[in-house]
């Protein structure tokens, strides 16, 4: 059974709520277990602000990539069917044959780091059928939603997308609305339920860096 997915709550915890809507996206809610939603928290929203503020300069790339694996340890522990890669640099754009695509295809889902007037994480959740464009949920609510040829509202699909965004758009390299940006900076956390996913382990590194939105 799905669930709708969750919009963040402040302005910086676009992470931890779509890692939160990863798990909802992938494994049924009585399979999930209460320490994994605690340390999601645990690990996003870890840095400060000028003013000493903790958790208003969001998730940092470091955090996330550790949250990764930390799930990837999880699994092994205690026995539960979660997979995590983090990719970056030149396997984050979106090809018919890059790591992104073929993970989404094969049932996996693509927690992103992009832009949306700072630093900002979406979900990805599939290839649209022309293969070209992804269904993504982004948890950041606009009223007033985001009306582009490369951007697509989606108002039929609670549990998996709230638009639809082009290959083209995704890779972008400069700073616009759900660009990923500089090669150098780009970042994904590819998830899997690994009793629905093919897994094909990939290896990568990570950039530090924080987002929140």
């Amino acid at each position: 059974m799905t669930y709708p997915l969750q919009y963040q709550l402040t302005e910086y915890d676009c992470g931890p709520t779509s890692m939160i809507n990863a798990l909802r996206f992938l494994f049924d809610r009585k399979l999930l277990h209460p320490d994994m939603i605690h340390g999601v928290y645990r690990y996003c929203l870890e840095g400060f602000n000028c003013h000493g503020e903790m958790g208003k300069t969001g998730t940092s790339r470091c955090a996330m990539s550790f949250l990764a694996q930390w799930f990837n340890q999880y699994a092994r522990q205690r026995h539960f069917p979660i997979h995590t890669e983090t990719l970056t640099g030149a396997d984050t754009y979106l090809t018919p044959e890059s790591p992104m695509v073929r993970g989404l295809a094969a049932g996996g889902c693509a927690l992103i780091r992009c832009y949306l007037g700072c630093e900002h994480y979406i979900l990805l959740t599939g290839i649209c059928e022309d293969g070209e464009r992804v269904y993504a949920f982004d948890p950041y609510y606009m009223e007033k939603k985001l009306r582009r040829r490369d951007i697509i509202p989606v108002t039929d699909r609670p549990c998996s997308a709230n638009c639809i965004v082009t290959f083209a758009r995704l890779n972008r390299e400069d700073k616009d609305y759900y660009s990923m940006g500089a090669r150098e900076l780009r970042e994904c956390v590819m998830i899997y339920n690994t009793e629905k996913s093919a897994v094909q382990p990939i290896s990568c590194d990570y950039v530090e860096g924080a987002a929140g939105r």
